[in-house]
């Protein structure tokens, strides 16, 4: 157990314009990473084997040629570290958000000195920057196919409440975990989920 300020301190905390942390837990990650403190989860995911500890990457796609990072180990000399890192500066301005954003990035930074990361297009600082940024230093090669981490798209989350959908039909044997979305399934959490759903099971095992 460690202080996360000791990680990155609390006066770098930045929300997106919506008001979510997740711009923060990008940044946090991302520090995680440049100072080699091992592996991030993010804590709405289903581990069905163990990670493979030994590998110095650790990301997947969550659909043919984009990356995500709710699982993500990368080495601190990785070339993509000081460009993700660089962003949270907001000195520069994203070449992988539409140009519509990127015009108004381009503004902010000439009349404020801030590129305005909390005003970009979510997913700027996250899925976006590690797919440009991954395709660019040709790391492609190291990102795991979706059906080992994210064998379920986040548009089906869903499914989680359905009893005709089971897991078996979700995963194959090569998968390692199961992202569920907590913010898409979080208003079923709190009442009894159908039976013979996930949630169910997931109840039933005492998940949060």
């Amino acid at each position: 157990m460690r202080d996360a300020a000791e990680i990155v301190p609390a006066s770098r905390i930045i929300r997106h314009k919506g008001g979510s942390v997740a711009l923060f837990a990008n940044l946090f990650r991302y520090e995680l990473q440049r100072q080699g403190l091992g592996t991030w989860l993010d804590l709405d995911l289903y581990l069905l084997k163990p990670l493979d500890m030994e590998a110095p990457y650790l990301l997947g796609e969550e659909e043919p040629g984009r990356y995500t990072n709710g699982v993500l180990r990368l080495p601190p000399d990785c070339p993509m570290l000081p460009a993700l890192l660089a962003l949270f500066e907001e000195r520069t301005v994203p070449a992988w958000i539409p140009w519509r954003a990127r015009l108004a990035a381009h503004w902010r930074l000439w009349r404020t000195g801030r590129a305005g990361l909390s005003q970009m297009p979510w997913g700027s600082a996250g899925p976006a920057a590690l797919t440009h940024l991954a395709i660019l230093h040709g790391l492609s090669d190291r990102a795991l196919p979706p059906e080992i981490l994210y064998p379920v798209h986040w548009r089906d989350a869903r499914w989680i409440v359905d009893p005709e959908c089971l897991l078996e039909d979700r995963v194959s044997g090569r998968t390692i975990a199961l992202h569920l979305y907590n913010e898409l399934i979080k208003g079923f959490k709190d009442r009894p989920a159908p039976p013979g759903s996930f949630l169910a099971r997931l109840q039933s095992e005492g998940a949060p």
